[in-house]
Formats: structure tokens, C-alpha cells, sequence
């Protein structure tokens, strides 16, 4: 049914609806039974699996997807500190060579860089988090965590540099590694 004829649109079927919900959501035991019953493995599993198995019927989907996701972060984001700090260093080091792409950036492929270099070399320098890029999250070593991004950028024509968050703390190597992709 729909419209009018369905119950459920009546606004006091709604309120109803929505004051049994709410009541529900407060009761102890109810809790726990909806806990339980989202962290059952078997569940899990079946999602995870019937997930898998639509992304590798579509993998073109997922392309459309990642990059649907890419555009919708880059709407809601703001620079962390730790950016705003690099994007500090870099105006020191390099003036005007360089400017953040976190907010309503440019996406490259289904990837948002951090900072893009202004003029004709098409150079990128990506801020990877320890935590975030580190092994325990992606599964990777560093290194192969960093060659993974310089290779999928490299697809698009960009050389790019690797800023690891601990290295914000020496200049003089955040310097060296810039300079060694803008030459």
C-alpha cells in the first residue's frame, strides 16, 4: 500500500511508530539483544561475503564508487593540524610552489592528494599519518605503503613525494625529499 491508504502515513501511526522505537531503544535488554545480533559472526560473514562477491561481479563499480566517495570527502573536509603545519613548512621552504588540496580538491583518479605543486611540473606531496598509512591499518610496510601511492599517481603523470608525519619534525629531510621530485 501507499499514500493515504497505508496506516504507517498517517502522522499518528508515525508518532506512534516513533515513540515505540524510542522506548524500545532505552530498554537494557533490548540493547543488548540488537548488539548481539550485529556482531553474530555468521552475519558478518554473509555480509561480507555477498559484499565481495557483488564487487567482483562489478569491478567497475567500485571505481565509480571510490571516486563518488572521494568527491563527498573533499566537500566535508578540513585540514588537520598536522596538515596546516606542513602546508606552514612548505610556504617557508618553497614560497607559492605548492598549495593544500584538502577542501574541494582535485581528485586524481579516485585519490586526493595533499598538496599539489603550482606551475608546469606535475608534482604532488602526500602527508601519510603514522597510524593511518602505517602497517597495523593497511596491511603494509611503509615502503610499500609509499610506493603503492607514488605508483598509482605516476599512472596519472605526477612524481610525488612521501612527508611521513614523524618527519615533519626534521626540515632539512622534509626539504630533501621535495627537492628530489621537483628536479
Amino acid at each position: 500500500m501507499s499514500g493515504r491508504k497505508n496506516p504507517a502515513c498517517l502522522e499518528k501511526n508515525k508518532i506512534k511508530i516513533r515513540t515505540g522505537i524510542a522506548r524500545a531503544l532505552q530498554d537494557p535488554e533490548v540493547l543488548a539483544r540488537r548488539k548481539a545480533a550485529a556482531n553474530r559472526p555468521s552475519r558478518v560473514t554473509k555480509i561480507s561475503k555477498s559484499s565481495q562477491e557483488m564487487w567482483d561481479e562489478h569491478p567497475e563499480r567500485r571505481k565509480i564508487y571510490a571516486k563518488i566517495a572521494a568527491e563527498r570527502n573533499t566537500k566535508i573536509a578540513r585540514p588537520n593540524g598536522r596538515e596546516k603545519f606542513l602546508e606552514k613548512l612548505l610556504n617557508k621552504l618553497f614560497p607559492s610552489k605548492f598549495f593544500l588540496n584538502v577542501k574541494d580538491g582535485l581528485i586524481i583518479g579516485t585519490k586526493v592528494p595533499d598538496f599539489i605543486g603550482v606551475g608546469r611540473k606535475k608534482v604532488l606531496v602526500e602527508l601519510f599519518g603514522d597510524y593511518w598509512h602505517g602497517e597495523k591499518i593497511t596491511g603494509r610496510k611503509r615502503r610499500q605503503e609509499e610506493r603503492c601511492r607514488v605508483a598509482y599517481f605516476s599512472k596519472f603523470g605526477f612524481r610525488t613525494a612521501i612527508i611521513w608525519e614523524k618527519d615533519l619534525k626534521d626540515e632539512m629531510l622534509v626539504k630533501k625529499k621535495i627537492r628530489a621530485v621537483l628536479v
